[in-house]
C-alpha cells in the first residue's frame, strides 16, 4: 500500500497492533472506506475511470473476491499506482515491482478485482 502512495520507507497496514505505519486521521480498519480515508490524507479523492488524466495520478485498490483461511470477501488486498504515461506499478508484496498495462493484468484469483480508484493532482516536477 505505501508503494502506490510513494512511501518507500515504511510499509503501510491497518493492523489493530500499530506494528505498521498508518495515517492517523483514517480509522485502523481492513476495509475499503478505512484505505479510502487513509489515501486521501495524501490528497487522493475518489473517481471513476482509470483512463488516463494529464495533471493527476491515480491509485486502483484491489480487493479479494472470495473468502479463504486467509482472506475476508471485500477486504483490501493490493494497490497499483499508474504513471505518466499511462502504465501501471505494483509491489508484489516485499518482492519485486512490476509494471503492467492495465490492471486487469493483475487481477483475478490472487489479488481479486479493482473496487475503487483514486486520483490526487500531480505534483509538479521540481
Amino acid at each position: 500500500m505505501a508503494f502506490a502512495v510513494g512511501d518507500t520507507k515504511r510499509w503501510w497496514w491497518p493492523d489493530q497492533e500499530g506494528d505498521y505505519y498508518w495515517p492517523k486521521r483514517a480509522p485502523r480498519e481492513e476495509s475499503v472506506q478505512g484505505f479510502a480515508r487513509a489515501f486521501r490524507t495524501r490528497g487522493y479523492r475518489p473517481c471513476e475511470s482509470a483512463d488516463l488524466e494529464p495533471g493527476f495520478e491515480k491509485v486502483a485498490l484491489f480487493v479479494y473476491t472470495r473468502t479463504t483461511l486467509l482472506t475476508t470477501k471485500g477486504s483490501p488486498s493490493h494497490m497499483a499506482r499508474q504513471q505518466r504515461d499511462g502504465m501501471w506499478v505494483s509491489k508484489l508484496g516485499e518482492e519485486e515491482d512490476i509494471e503492467h498495462a492495465s490492471l486487469e493484468a493483475v487481477a483475478g484469483d490472487y489479488y481479486g478485482r479493482v473496487e475503487v480508484i483514486l486520483r490526487r493532482p500531480r505534483r509538479k516536477r521540481g
